[in-house]
């Protein structure tokens, strides 16, 4: 069964960021092959990102963040980023102050 992609506000603007049309490519080619068997693709997150999963893309220096209704049999890919540790412009950490501003991450498609 194929999955339908939607891509939030905040995904699809930190894509459009991304200068080098090389990485975009390959962003874009992973977030692709979410159409088929997501919830075997990448990693369950935890604690207060608990319910997404993360997959890597480019090189590994890229996380797509994404999360799977299987109500509908959708894919939300919620957000694209570098990993940075504690960084504020880490991608978790974005996708956190997202959350704990009450906002709902896949709601803003």
């Amino acid at each position: 069964m194929a999955y339908r992609i939607v891509l939030t506000e905040t995904a699809r603007n930190s894509l459009l960021e991304i200068k080098n049309p090389m990485i975009r490519e390959q962003i874009a080619e992973v977030i692709d092959s979410l159409t088929e068997e997501p919830l075997q693709r990448g990693k369950p997150l935890r604690g207060l990102l608990a319910g997404y999963r993360s997959i890597r893309a480019a090189r590994q220096r890229y996380r797509i963040v994404f999360k799977v209704d299987q109500k509908t049999v959708v894919v939300f890919v919620i957000a694209i980023g570098q990993r940075k540790g504690e960084d504020r412009d880490d991608v978790y950490q974005i996708l956190q102050r997202l959350i704990r501003r009450g906002k709902s991450p896949e709601q803003e498609s």
